[in-house]
């Protein structure tokens, strides 16, 4: 892709129809633009691609996948974010893991580790950075797949699960209707302007349903029926008179007939029509209601997340204007197009354009054989290049047995998907990579009904004069911020001192304006800080908050209906199970040989309880009280609350130590005296606290739940604090704490693991087969100067057609999506 620029440029018309009647002074709109620059330079965007080494996988695999970051509006790789965040949740939004990744460049890579006892189903891994949270987690990238268990649960022992969300969404759906949407093109239906209405039919499992039918007007007169459709989506061309409303008759997949109604017709305004069905220009149409002809400029913007491809102003003199613009001009990706009347957007569309030749990476494969023996050795040399020319940037490799495992034809992104379409657009797309897979004329059609329907804008033009900051700006490093205050005022110009506890690693800052500080960390793992603000006087009135980044809620992006599992087990699962399988005992056989340990085999038949330290699990239904937010409300100390409030027979006293803890009298003899005193063990955000933890430091408006659990019979007695802030440590409400100090815990990147690939030094007819699933993964390939990358790697022992699947991007943001084929024998 070619660089783009943050500014203005006018590209050269190919064709334009009586643009100017008479002279005409242009439109202003230098506000408008400045405005969006200061937009854009002060809410920039990124979107991340994320390259698996296959398409679904079974409990105890290993998941590799590549990351690739770009500037969404540079379309280059990023260098805003220094973080990543990827995150693997379950069909009911738990999250299993989660991996906090450093990057380089837009690049980075990782891996999850499956357990053993994860259930057959649907399961989601999401992407993101702190910088993509301001637009929303509908622009996260997202990928759901198939996991399917390899341990089989007793028989005499049936484990009941609680309902999962595809089962909630399986349940609601059978009473749900086929939902059906219509959009006019450019955003109103005008009265006497032609214009294409998109729709879209839903079906109840959220995927796209065939429909046909008639638009009728309220005379029950025909006046067009709709055109063919691609997944539920397809439009439709017409003229509405005023003054007349309009619906359709829809024939659905169950036979039943509904009607639907349509967009309110307006009486006057204007309307904007792209028709991109040509290779080479994109024709544009602009309409005017005839009353509103001389009454103010008009100017049209084409950008793309920000960047301007160019602006130009139109005379309101006729009611049509038609202009073609080259499509080399343009960038690739999703365009956007903005109508202003007054400097004011009165319509918008989004399109689609296609890479164009120069844009394109090429690679040149060198040594691939047409068939492999069993176990043979492939090398490769890779050449890449665009135009001619060598080129520099990232890449990533993965080979997979196309017998064992089947390619995801049907619904498998790409990063030229990703990158090019799906991040830009809210909502899950079916079947993506068939929109860019060719660029016949019939495709493009396909594809801009997609966007007709589908399309998101990323800009609200309304709020570009007040511009904000943005909630969550872009993280270099770990990021620990927070702020310190005196007597609840922010304090200004005040020295904090970050201590890791454990090591020499002494960092030092000063507070700003608003008394807030931020260190940027790199650290592995957990890792626990001091945070210290010291002043030269009132340090007792001193407090340290740090800031507290809510987690990212879910969205329903993802695909949630069985479909996706359905076709992944159609496309040889089964088969992919099988082989799994022979080689997890495969390598538990190996294990045991080589340690003398023969290990028993376990049967999965319930989930794991968070348990006290007296062997007490949480959930043991003995809550006398539980205290929420609500309840505390205009109180500035707890003690204040819990000395009047808390129940069960529990009380309030200073201990030995002199801390403030909860007690309640137990009776000795079956309730009856005499008496002992049992103080009550805390919990604080499961962590049990020592002898030195002090009830009275709590801050009540950092509370976010207490239960307390008493039972005299099994003996439980603990109060269980859970806290909003997760990474403050139970040491910050001890007494001998003092003021203006606080303790962390913080997580830091996550360790990468390697890919294991074998080596046969020695052939040996007596071998184990090697039933690797994945023969060979690479995250970090970087050509020579030369532009050339080596591969090596041995193969398996199943024969079969083999995949190589190559992504990756260069130095400008370039995006390379290649797979090559070979046999093994």
């Amino acid at each position: 892709m070619n660089k783009p620029i943050l500014k203005k440029v006018i590209f050269f018309l190919l064709f334009f129809n009586a643009f100017y009647s008479h002279a005409q002074k242009a439109m202003n709109a230098d506000s408008l633009l400045k405005n969006l620059d200061r937009y854009v330079a002060a809410h920039p965007q990124e979107k991340v691609h994320l390259h698996f080494d296959k398409p679904f996988y079974a409990s105890g695999d290993d998941i590799w996948f590549k990351a690739y970051v770009l500037d969404a509006t540079t379309l280059q790789p990023s260098a805003n974010s220094g973080t990543l965040y990827v995150e693997l949740f379950d069909a009911q939004h738990i999250i299993l893991q989660k991996r906090t990744l450093p990057m380089v460049n837009g690049i980075s890579w990782g891996d999850f580790k499956l357990t053993d006892s994860l259930a057959t189903g649907q399961y989601c891994i999401r992407a993101y950075t702190q910088l993509m949270r301001n637009m929303g987690a509908d622009f996260f990238f997202e990928k759901t797949f198939a996991i399917a268990s390899r341990i089989k649960t007793q028989k005499t022992e049936v484990v009941k699960q609680p309902p999962t969300a595809k089962d909630v969404l399986t349940l609601a759906n059978e009473k749900a209707a086929t939902d059906v949407q219509f959009v006019p093109e450019g955003g109103n239906l005008v009265a006497g302007l032609p214009s294409k209405i998109g729709y879209k039919a839903i079906g109840p499992n959220g995927l796209g349903v065939e429909v046909s039918g008639v638009i009728l007007d309220r005379d029950n007169n025909e006046v067009t029926t709709l055109g063919k459709s691609y997944l539920g989506m397809g439009s439709f061309l017409f003229t509405p008179e005023a003054n007349m409303d309009y619906r359709a008759q829809l024939k659905l997949p169950n036979g039943a007939v509904k009607l639907y109604p349509m967009p309110k017709v307006l009486p006057s305004g204007y309307g904007v029509m792209i028709n991109n069905v040509d290779t080479a220009n994109l024709k544009i149409k602009v309409l005017i209601s005839a009353d509103l002809l001389g009454k103010g400029d008009l100017f049209l913007l084409g950008q793309q997340n920000g960047n301007v491809a160019f602006s130009l102003p139109i005379a309101s003199d006729s009611q049509l204007k038609v202009l073609n613009i080259a499509k080399d001009k343009l960038p690739a990706g999703v365009m956007q197009f903005t109508l202003f009347a007054d400097q004011q957007p009165v319509c918008e569309r989004i399109t689609f354009i296609h890479p164009n030749q120069k844009e394109k990476l090429t690679l040149m494969v060198n040594g691939l054989k047409e068939s492999y023996k069993t176990r043979e050795a492939t090398t490769l040399n890779l050449g890449v290049t665009n135009n001619g020319q060598p080129v520099q940037g990232s890449f990533s490799v993965s080979v997979t047995n196309t017998n064992v495992i089947k390619p995801d034809t049907v619904t498998g992104d790409n990063i030229l998907t990703t990158m090019l379409l799906s991040a830009d657009l809210r909502g899950h797309i079916e079947k993506a990579n068939h929109y860019l897979e060719n660029d016949d004329a019939e495709t493009r059609v396909k594809l801009d009904n997609l966007l007709l329907i589908q399309g998101w804008r990323k800009i609200n033009w309304k709020k570009l004069d007040s511009l904000s900051e943005p909630k969550f700006p872009a993280e270099k490093a770990i990021r620990i911020s927070g702020t310190v205050t005196k007597k609840n005022q922010p304090l200004a110009k005040v020295k904090v001192i970050l201590l890791r506890t454990g090591q020499l690693d002494i960092d030092e800052t000063e507070t700003d304006g608003q008394g807030h500080f931020a260190f940027n960390k790199m650290f592995v793992d957990t890792a626990k800080f001091v945070v210290r603000a010291k002043v030269a006087s009132g340090q007792s009135f001193v407090a340290v908050k740090l800031d507290n980044i809510a987690p990212q809620l879910f969205t329903e992006k993802a695909q949630t209906t069985d479909t996706l599992f359905e076709s992944s087990l159609r496309a040889g699962m089964h088969t992919y199970l099988n082989q799994t399988e022979n080689f997890y005992q495969q390598q538990l056989k190996s294990t045991q040989k080589k340690d003398g340990i023969m290990l028993k085999e376990v049967n999965i038949t319930q989930r794991r309880a968070f348990y006290f330290p007296n062997g007490q699990p949480v959930n043991t239904g003995n809550i006398v009280q539980t205290i929420l937010p609500k309840d505390l409300k205009g109180y500035e100390d707890i003690t204040d609350y819990l000395g009047n409030h808390v129940s069960g027979g529990a009380y309030l006293k200073n201990s030995e130590r002199g801390v403030l803890r909860a007690y309640f009298m137990l009776g000795t003899n079956g309730g009856t005296p005499p008496f002992i005193e049992v103080e009550l063990g805390t919990v604080v955000n499961d962590t049990y606290m020592d002898e030195n933890f002090d009830l009275s430091r709590l801050p009540v408006n950092q509370i976010e739940r207490i239960d307390n659990y008493i039972s005299r019979a099994p003996l439980t007695a603990y109060m269980v604090i859970y806290m909003k802030d997760k990474t403050i440590t139970y040491e910050n409400y001890r007494k001998d704490t003092p003021p203006g100090m606080l303790t962390i815990t913080k997580l830091g990147y996550s360790v990468n693991r390697e890919f294991y690939s074998p080596k046969y030094e020695v052939k040996n007819n007596k071998q184990e087969p090697d039933l690797r699933t994945t023969l060979y993964w690479n995250p970090n390939l970087s050509p020579d100067k030369n532009g050339n990358i080596k591969i090596d790697y041995l193969n398996a022992n199943q024969v079969g057609k083999h995949q190589i699947l190559l992504e990756g991007m260069d130095s400008t943001g370039k995006l390379f999506h290649q797979v090559i084929l070979y046999g093994l024998k």
